[in-house]
Formats: C-alpha cells, sequence, structure tokens
C-alpha cells in the first residue's frame, strides 16, 4: 500500500479521508499492490491532503479474503477508452464487486501507477479495513 500521509495508520487502521474526519463513506475501498513500484507512485507526499504534515510511505500489508472478485484487465490503465470509444474503470468493477457480495478484488494486469505509465502488474483491494493488517518490515 502507498500513501502519501500514513498518520494514524499504525494506531487507528486504515480509514479514508473521509472517515478520518468522522464522515461515514459508503464507498470506501482500500488499495493494495504487488509491486513496489505501484505502491511507492502513490506515496508522494505532495498529493497529501495535508502536504506540510504528511509523512508518505509505502506499507506491507496481509489481506484477509474469502470471496474477493478477480479480473483480468487486460493491460489497460485504471481508466480511459478502448479503440471503439467505450470508456472503462476500475471504479465500476469495483463497484460492481462491491454490490455483488464480494469481500474485495484482484485485478490483474493492470497499469495502475499514479501517472499510468509503466507495465502492468496485480493491484488488491478489499472493503473492510479490518480486513487489511500491516506487516512491519523489521
Amino acid at each position: 500500500h502507498g500513501t502519501p500521509d500514513n498518520r494514524g495508520i499504525r494506531d487507528q487502521g486504515f480509514k479514508t479521508l473521509k472517515e478520518r474526519y468522522g464522515h461515514e463513506d459508503p464507498e470506501r475501498v482500500f488499495f493494495f499492490a504487488d509491486e513496489p513500484r505501484v505502491a511507492r507512485s502513490y506515496a508522494d507526499d505532495s498529493r497529501a491532503f495535508d502536504y506540510q504534515n504528511s509523512v508518505p510511505e509505502t506499507l506491507s500489508a496481509y489481506l484477509r479474503m474469502t470471496n474477493p472478485a478477480e479480473v483480468n484487465w487486460a493491460g489497460r490503465t485504471f481508466r480511459g477508452r478502448d479503440k471503439d470509444a467505450q470508456g472503462f474503470a476500475i471504479r465500476d468493477y469495483i463497484n460492481q464487486a462491491r454490490t455483488g457480495g464480494n469481500d474485495g478484488f484482484i485485478i490483474r494486469n493492470v497499469i495502475d501507477t499514479y501517472d499510468a505509465t509503466g507495465k502492468p502488474s496485480t493491484i488488491r483491494g478489499v472493503f473492510d479495513p479490518n480486513n487489511a493488517l500491516i506487516v512491519d518490515r523489521k
């Protein structure tokens, strides 16, 4: 997991920005990459909500999923248009997984760096932050 601001994650767990400020977030999702280069692309303090005090970090995590939705994204970026001009977005697939009763998702063969460049990789996500356990590197 790459985050531009890790404050609070270790003692409070994963929360969305809305949840950090006491609001419900029915669309919450927590993303994880299988390759450090992908996670690092999101760990940039200049993109943090409070960049002056942010603490960027990549975190190793164990994900618990018993019923993940799985898809091959065919080497596309996380959002864009196919040659036939049909739009696509990972958010649409994630919403289908959530409403379909899945506890998470695995999206293979996707270009998901912050700037949508580089080689495809696999990303995973969970809807419940209790299904993501930070694994400290020693």
